[in-house]
């Protein structure tokens, strides 16, 4: 169940089909647990596998949401929330929105892991409350970060993520570590 779990959340940070080999080395596991682990995942539809020649390629099943996949997410949120920054900004906005119809992405260089001093905190709101933007401005004009802070309704983020043309929507669904609003993200995102 530990591999599982590190071969999905793996997956969702590097989205690239990969053998099995590959990914056995990529999360520092044995090949035969991994190639267990694997079939596993295959079973319950969390991976989609492909024969290319004589590799078997793996990749996440997009369309699939299920504990697996809410477990690998929880934990990345929870790793995240190790980094002082953005705990304090997540306890501020948790401890102040008064509505629990929202999600809340962090995107950009955290969610990568490749933040510097100077990097501004990337995050990203899907709400379809009225009023909704003037709210968070008002909560984080009062924190001392540098956040860089968008705020979608649902609408908005299912047209944009169907967009042919590259937006910020775009990018934050290739990397992004969810804060708050896992089913909900995952629904739209499947929309």
């Amino acid at each position: 169940m530990k591999t599982e779990l590190k071969i999905v959340r793996h997956f969702i940070g590097n989205k690239k089909p990969k053998t099995i080999r590959e990914i056995a080395k990529q999360i520092k596991a044995d090949y035969r647990i991994t190639y267990t682990a694997v079939q596993r995942l295959i079973e319950k539809k969390v991976l989609k596998v492909q024969t290319v020649g004589k590799s078997s390629l793996c990749e996440l099943n997009e369309k699939c949401y299920c504990i697996e996949i809410y477990e690998a997410e929880n934990e990345r949120r929870e790793n995240i929330l190790k980094n002082k920054n953005i705990n304090q900004l997540y306890k501020e906005i948790m401890s102040k929105v008064k509505t629990s119809l929202f999600t809340l992405l962090l995107f950009g260089s955290y969610s990568k892991g490749k933040q510097t001093t100077s990097s501004d905190i990337d995050i990203l709101f899907i709400s379809n409350e009225s009023n909704f933007e003037p709210k968070i401005s008002d909560i984080l004009s009062l924190i001392p970060l540098n956040t860089h802070v968008l705020v979608f309704t649902e609408e908005e983020f299912i047209r944009m993520k169907d967009s042919k043309t590259s937006n910020v929507i775009q990018e934050a669904i290739e990397n992004n570590i969810i804060l708050y609003g896992i089913e909900t993200y995952y629904k739209l995102k499947n929309a």
